[in-house]
Formats: structure tokens, C-alpha cells, sequence
């Protein structure tokens, strides 16, 4: 019941109803509040998610304070994570599955590229696989990093991260993650106070370690 839209749907009505009152304090809506029309914006996305049409539009990067323009951008879906709303779909420049911050987006118009979308189906879960954080999925190298993770700890990281998969025939369990930034896997697992570790690659725990000596110097 708790996977199911309608229930969701309720559920989201509900918190509203909460924010309305005053009871509670949703976060989660700074980032829309960012934009310069919120509601417009989310109209204008539902738009072109359902017709399936490609937009363009400036892109203010966080990582390098550069704007971007990106054109032929087929939106499909806006989804949450690690605290940020992402917009995904499908890139022409890339010609695959890309996401961009929900918040860092300027100026969005219908592009006049046209994108033929046949054959093209979107998996959130396996798009989610491939992406451990916030990093923009373009042709920026790929690395797969395995993490020592105690059985007794299993669920717990399950519970907050569902990317990645599991070997679990001896403990500590092994858990492969695949991201284009290796620092956004280097921070997760230094919030976990030494319980988890890097495994292999040796030249990926090498950067970890001397990160981590950074701090001491």
C-alpha cells in the first residue's frame, strides 16, 4: 500500500495540509523556492514530461560557477535525493540518461531540436544505480569503488542508500557502488565514523587516505 501512487498522493495532501497549519516545517521545498515562479516552472515541466518534448535551458553550475546551455534535454522525471531535487532525462549532447540540479535551472523553453524518443525507456532504480550523488552524468569517467560494510550494519545503509549492488557471502559484507565523483562516495562513507571502509580499488583508497590526511595537516 505504502508503493502505491494514490497512497503517496494522500500522504503528501496530508503534510500539506500540516504546512498549512503551521504543525510542520518542510525543508524540501527551499530548493523550489529558489526559482524565480515556482508553480510555473513545475506547470511548464509536467508539460513537457508528459508530451515528451525537448527543452533547453542556462544551467548555473555549482561545481564550477559556470553556466551552462544545454539544448535537446527530453525531461522525464523529478525526483529527490541526498537533500537536492533533481530533473532527468534523456541528453542529446550525451545521447543517454542525464540529471541536472532542479534548483540550478534558468530559463527553460521549448527547444527547437527535435528528439525521437522510440525505444527509449526510462528505469529510475537503474538510473539511481549508476548514480551514487549529485554529480551530473555526462561523459566524465565512471568509477565502480567496493566498500567494506559489517553485516550488523547492513540494513542500516540499505535504509538510507539504495544504489549499488551486494556480496554478502562473508561478513563484513561487500557493497559496490558505481559514481562519476569519487569524493561524494568518500564523504558518505566519512560520516560513518570508520565503520565503513574502502575495499578496492587500491588507487581509489590511496586518494581516500590522503583526503583524509588532508584534514591533519
Amino acid at each position: 500500500l505504502r508503493e502505491d501512487n494514490a497512497y503517496q498522493a494522500f500522504l503528501v495532501l496530508y503534510l500539506s495540509i500540516l504546512l498549512y497549519k503551521g504543525s510542520i516545517y518542510l525543508d524540501i521545498l527551499a530548493q523550489f523556492l529558489e526559482l524565480d515562479h515556482p508553480i510555473d516552472f513545475l506547470t511548464s515541466i509536467q508539460y513537457f514530461i508528459t508530451k515528451k518534448l525537448p527543452v533547453s535551458f542556462s544551467y548555473q553550475s555549482d561545481r564550477n560557477n559556470r553556466t551552462l546551455k544545454v539544448d535537446g534535454f527530453v525531461p522525464i522525471k523529478i525526483y529527490f535525493k541526498d537533500n537536492h531535487w533533481f530533473l532527468v532525462g534523456w541528453d542529446v549532447q550525451y545521447k543517454n540518461w542525464n540529471q541536472y540540479l532542479l534548483h540550478s535551472i534558468k530559463e527553460i523553453n521549448p527547444s527547437s531540436k527535435k528528439v525521437d524518443m522510440t525505444g527509449k525507456e526510462f528505469s529510475l532504480s537503474e538510473f539511481r544505480t549508476n548514480a551514487f550523488g549529485s554529480a551530473v552524468l555526462n561523459k566524465t569517467k565512471k568509477h565502480t569503488i567496493h566498500i567494506s560494510v559489517p553485516a550488523s550494519r547492513y540494513n542500516a545503509v540499505r535504509k538510507r542508500r539504495k544504489e549499488g549492488t551486494w556480496d554478502k557471502s562473508s561478513d563484513p559484507y561487500i557493497w559496490s557502488v558505481e559514481t562519476f565523483d569519487v569524493n561524494e562516495v568518500f564523504d558518505y562513507i566519512f560520516r560513518w565514523n570508520g565503520i565503513l571502509k574502502i575495499k578496492s580499488p587500491e588507487s581509489i583508497k590511496k586518494q581516500f587516505q590522503t583526503k583524509l590526511r588532508s584534514f591533519l595537516d
